[in-house]
């Protein structure tokens, strides 16, 4: 992306200010129980140096939020401010990434859906680690599409290691090491052994990115637990074949024991995932939502934004943004498989990863860039068919 100064502020500015004014509307109040563990959290490690014995969520976004808190304090206001900086100049990543992949004008549709698609703007707003993580994600794609064409081991090693931050995030990115594996084995272009390398310095840079952590859950559970058990309560497996055999290998034995139940749950979960209104949504109860302000009174007791708008709103947005990503996925594998590929195997991966646990759209945030991309190229071929003009995808 070869951008003046000028343009590229211009495009984070424009990032900014919907996030900025998602951020005032929230405010100083918590408005999901999450967001007072990871906040409880970076607030113990500015103070104590170090997570408190009983803290079992992921590692990452708390060290994120204390080193947030550096410039402006520790408020939430101020959180939500710096976050929502943060997260604006995620347009950066997007266009370039569309543009390398597809082209400058699918760049431009793609850098629009990302400025103003409502549920990225309110979740950077949101203490919530899904869009710091959907800029590693996307960095990681544009550092596989780098180490496949360019067949260095360096470049293996950064996604490695963006891939281990990313799973500290949300762990299900965890599935994106082989995922990534099989990536650099088949579309690069260097010779086999240049390959084998790259996948063994992947491999080691995501381990070391975990090692410190996973240590410390070994040394607190007696067992290897990569990073948190926290969010895992929906697997459709029994908490005893848990202890027994550890998470995986109970949904391995329950693959194999009981498949079509096994199936039947990964199924409503992916509806879940990918559906065009919130599913699943624990504070649409008003009873639960009580309950919640009763442990703790910072949570509201009213719902935060007004459902039917929000359905509407949501409804409306991703409808389109879906819709025209499947146009674009059908035009850009026409003359970029690779790159259609590989965004649409991150997709499927986070989508089968997810569909073994909880039901909600915000697990989708961390790959909604990608899809904007797809978007962007099914807008740009739709407003090129609308003129009468011949669309191609064509990467800088």
């Amino acid at each position: 992306m070869t951008y003046s100064a000028p343009r590229v502020l211009l495009l984070v500015v424009a990032a900014l200010l919907p996030r900025l004014a998602a951020s005032a509307f929230l405010g100083e109040s918590f408005h999901f129980i999450d967001e007072t563990i990871y906040v409880d959290a970076a607030s113990q490690l500015r103070t104590e140096g170090a997570f408190a014995p009983d803290y079992t969520n992921v590692p990452a976004y708390p060290v994120i939020l204390a080193l947030l808190s550096l410039p402006f304090g520790a408020g939430v206001l101020a959180l939500r401010g710096m976050q929502a900086v943060l997260t604006a100049a995620g347009i950066l990543l997007v266009v370039a990434l569309t543009e390398r992949f597809f082209g400058k004008r699918a760049a431009l549709f793609a850098g629009v859906l990302y400025i103003l698609d409502p549920l990225m703007v309110i979740s950077s707003a949101l203490l919530y680690p899904e869009t710091i993580a959907a800029l590693l994600i996307m960095t990681a794609v544009m550092w596989a599409r780098s180490a496949a064409e360019r067949g260095e081991a360096s470049v293996a090693l950064l996604l490695g290691l963006t891939l281990g931050v990313a799973a500290l995030l949300r762990p299900v990115a965890l599935l994106l090491l082989p995922c990534a594996a099989l990536w650099l084995a088949l579309a690069g272009s260097s010779p086999t052994i240049r390959r084998c390398i790259q996948i063994v310095v992947l491999c080691v840079a995501f381990l070391s990115a975990l090692a410190p952590w996973t240590f410390h859950n070994f040394q607190r559970y007696g067992r290897l637990t990569p990073i948190s058990y926290a969010g895992t309560g929906d697997a459709p497996v029994e908490a005893g074949q848990v202890e027994e055999r550890g998470l995986a290998g109970a949904i391995l034995h329950k693959a194999f024991t009981e498949p079509g139940e096994l199936a039947s749950h990964m199924t409503e979960r992916i509806a879940g995932f990918w559906s065009l209104v919130p599913v699943g949504m624990y504070t649409d109860d008003p009873d639960l939502r009580a309950h919640l302000n009763d442990m703790d009174e910072r949570l509201p007791a009213d719902p935060s934004f007004p459902l039917q708008l929000r359905d509407l709103v949501s409804a409306l947005s991703f409808g389109v943004e879906l819709l025209l990503a499947l146009v674009g996925s059908v035009i850009a594998a026409r003359t970029r498989p690779r790159e259609t590929l590989l965004l649409v195997g991150v997709a499927i991966t986070f989508t089968l990863g997810y569909s073994l646990f909880g039901m909600s759209i915000r697990y989708r945030i961390p790959i909604l860039p990608l899809v904007f991309a797809l978007s962007g190229v099914g807008a740009a071929y739709t407003f090129d068919r609308l003129r009468g003009v011949s669309f191609r995808a064509r990467p800088r």
